[in-house]
């Protein structure tokens, strides 16, 4: 939203490496791959696979789906809205905020608190993501 692009890096994990591991999870904060679909794991700890065939198949809410579309707030295009701004964030949407990156994985259950500008120090609907998997251009 800052007009910045930021990029997934190679260090996406693979979907197919993961299969060949009976032992494998899914990571908090870890960034997996499946083709051309990309995945953060926002669970609140690890993620057993199983025998799941498709990272598709992982339980709901473990798993928050990332691409070209999804939308990245930076603090500044948070200072830029107005305090009666009318948007709100929504489960997938990222924010880059002092260097690390979060990616929403719930939202208050009143609408009204689902405010960006309410919401983006809202701690508690932000998963943190491991930077490793991002870079800037």
């Amino acid at each position: 939203k800052n007009g910045a692009d930021h990029y997934i890096s190679n260090n996406a994990i693979s979907w197919e490496s993961l299969k060949s591991d009976k032992n494998a999870v899914l990571k908090p904060g870890s960034v997996y791959r499946q083709g051309n679909l990309f995945y953060v794991c926002a669970a609140d700890g690890d993620v057993n696979i199983n025998d799941a065939e498709n990272i598709s198949d992982i339980h709901t809410g473990a798993l928050i789906s990332i691409g070209e579309s999804t939308i990245m707030y930076t603090i500044e295009y948070l200072h830029s809205l107005r305090d009666n701004s009318p948007e709100t964030v929504a489960i997938g949407k990222m924010k880059y905020s002092e260097g690390e990156y979060y990616i929403c994985k719930e939202l208050p259950p009143d609408p009204k608190q689902q405010k960006l500008i309410g919401v983006y120090y809202y701690e508690e609907i932000w998963h943190k993501i491991d930077k490793k998997y991002f870079y800037i251009m």
